[in-house]
C-alpha cells in the first residue's frame, strides 16, 4: 500500500465522512459555546481525507487522548483540535505505514 492509495478513497465515504462535521455545526448553531470553529473544520478536513470508515479510528483515539489528558490535568473542557491532529497522525502511520 502507497501513500497514493490515499486518492483512491471512494468519494461517496468521503462525503458521508463530512457529516459528522456538519452535525456538530448545526448543533453548535443551535447550543453556543459548545465547540469552536476549528474543532469543526479540522473535523470536516479529516473525515473527507480518511473516509467515514477511518474518521472513527480517529474519533476514537482523539477521544482517549482527550480523556486521559483531562483526567490529567483535571479539567472539564478542552479542544478537541489538539487530539484529533495526534488521532490523525496515528491513523496515517498504521493505515499507510504498518498495513
Amino acid at each position: 500500500m502507497t501513500t497514493a492509495d490515499l486518492f483512491f478513497t471512494p468519494l461517496i465515504s468521503r462525503i458521508i465522512g463530512l457529516l459528522p462535521a456538519l452535525i456538530m455545526m448545526w448543533y453548535t448553531q443551535r447550543k453556543p459555546g459548545t465547540s469552536g470553529g476549528g474543532d469543526i473544520k479540522l473535523m470536516g478536513a479529516l473525515g473527507f481525507a480518511a473516509g467515514i470508515t477511518n474518521l472513527f479510528f480517529v474519533l476514537l483515539s482523539a477521544t482517549v487522548f482527550g480523556f486521559i489528558w483531562s483526567k490529567r490535568m483535571k479539567e472539564q473542557f478542552i479542544p478537541l483540535a489538539a487530539f484529533l491532529a495526534p488521532g490523525a497522525w496515528i491513523w496515517i502511520i498504521w493505515y499507510y505505514v504498518i498495513t
